[in-house]
């Protein structure tokens, strides 16, 4: 307990006025309103709670078939359209696990894309994604179809080649 019969040697800092209160207990309390005393966990997380985490990411992967799209040889003025499947396997690990938001998915010039994919895909989950070659140049035209989700190691990619004549 803080000495109340001697008024000013009680203020740790030497700051006037801090006699007011009768008493104060320094040791094992921590008194909030004045910032003296000694901290207790317990008590600083209650009057301080912690700020929630940010959402990790989720720690499972899709399976992108096939893992890179040729179109080949396609006529100017001419379009040519392969699919990809996008799975979320399941197993023993996974077999409740997280969903997977699909945040976008977006492609490069010269391939459109047609996505059937939900903005969430459960475990065990599927969908398809159509993506077009329509060359508008002879010559050899590559590109990224990229998926970006809250999966460990977003944006996935498969990279997309085709050749316009």
């Amino acid at each position: 307990m803080v000495d109340v019969s001697n008024p000013g040697t009680n203020c740790p800092y030497g700051e006037d006025g801090c006699d007011g209160a009768s008493t104060y207990e320094v040791g094992p309390g921590y008194d909030l309103g004045t910032g003296l005393g000694s901290p207790d966990i317990n008590q600083l997380v209650a009057a301080f709670p912690p700020s929630p985490a940010p959402t990790p990411a989720v720690a499972v992967s899709l399976v992108l078939q096939p893992k890179t799209l040729s179109f080949g040889a396609v006529k100017l003025g001419k379009s040519k359209s392969l699919k990809v499947n996008v799975s979320y396997p399941t197993g023993k690990i996974y077999s409740a696990g997280p969903t997977v938001t699909i945040n976008d998915v977006s492609s490069t010039p010269n391939f459109p894309i047609t996505d059937n994919c939900p903005t969430t895909l459960a475990p065990a989950g599927k969908c398809q994604i159509t993506v077009t070659f329509f060359p508008t140049y002879s010559g050899k035209a590559t590109g990224t179809l990229s998926i970006n989700d809250n999966v460990v190691g977003t944006p996935q990619t498969v990279p997309l080649a085709g050749q316009g004549k």
